[in-house]
Parts: structure tokens; sequence; C-alpha cells
């Protein structure tokens, strides 16, 4: 479970840099090296402390200085992944996920309906990088933390996006 956290808070990281959103990266990246380090992977925690090093150093965003420790972070994530799928095979595509990418879709969809078509303008109401929005929108795992920030904006009770739902009206 804790390689699914993490991997979710490298979501979260994303849309942060994405969004130039400083405290949120570097949060995220110690969340990230938190999480790692209780699981015993050193090289992601290796990569994402040296990740908030490199983001806290800066005053701006600058791809310059954390592009190749963001690319090693990614390179650590994914070797874990990898082997992960060796041992235990694929991450699973779960009820919980298949609840909140069901329930995405149809926030969106009542975005549409109330004239709201715009992607960058859904993910700025949604409160996330319209590139993750999208890749969420086309199956990448939806983090918890997302979930919950859907549900407030939404004035939806907690945990209605982990719900279990019909898919027959998709």
């Amino acid at each position: 479970m804790q390689l699914r956290q993490i991997v979710d808070e490298a979501h979260a990281l994303a849309s942060a840099i994405e969004d130039g959103e400083r405290a949120k990266a570097i949060f995220s990246a110690r969340q990230i090296a938190f999480l790692a380090m209780e699981s015993k992977r050193e090289p992601i925690a290796r990569a994402a402390s040296e990740l908030s090093t490199a983001i806290r150093s800066e005053a701006v965003l600058s791809a310059s200085t954390w592009w190749p420790a963001l690319a090693r972070l990614a390179d650590a994530i994914g070797k874990a992944i990898d082997l992960r799928r060796g041992v235990d095979g694929p991450l699973s595509f779960d009820t919980t996920q298949l609840a909140r990418h069901v329930k995405l879709r149809r926030t969106i969809r009542d975005l549409r309906a109330r004239g709201i078509t715009d992607v960058h303008e859904q993910a700025r109401i949604l409160r996330v990088g319209s590139r993750f929005l999208g890749d969420m929108l086309t199956g990448v795992a939806i983090p918890e933390v997302f979930a919950r920030e859907l549900e407030e904006v939404t004035h939806k009770r907690v945990g209605w996006m982990d719900e279990p739902v019909s898919t027959d009206d998709e």
C-alpha cells in the first residue's frame, strides 16, 4: 500500500510543480521521502530528498535545478513498480479507483452542463493542474488527497468519491 501512496503523492508533486506551487511541491517531496523511508525504499527516499532540496534552493521553480532530481525520483519509483510487478503482479485497479474515476467523469460532465467546458477552468475549479486532470480522466490513479479535495469543492460528504457506483449509466 505504501507504494500506491508514494505514486499518489508523486502525482500531487507533479501538479504542484506544473502550477508553480513551490510550498506544495516541497511538502509532497518530503511526504514521498517519509513514505519511502517507512517502507524501506531508500532510492526513492534519497531522490525525493534531493528534489525537495533542489526546489527549496530556488526562489522560483525553474526546470534547470529540479528537473534532474525529478527524473531520478521518477526512475526510482518506476523501478520500485517494476520490482513489485515482478514479485506481486501488476498494481491492481481496485473498486475505490473505479468509483473515483466514475465520479470524476460525472463531475466533469456536470461542469460542462453548467457551461464550463475549458479544461483549464475545470482544473482550476477542482484545484488541480490541467495536465494531471487529463491524466486522471484517462485512467491514472486518483490520489486520496485529490478525492477529498473534489468532495470539498463539490460540497459532497467525505468519502463520497470512494463509495461504490454503478457504471451502467457511464
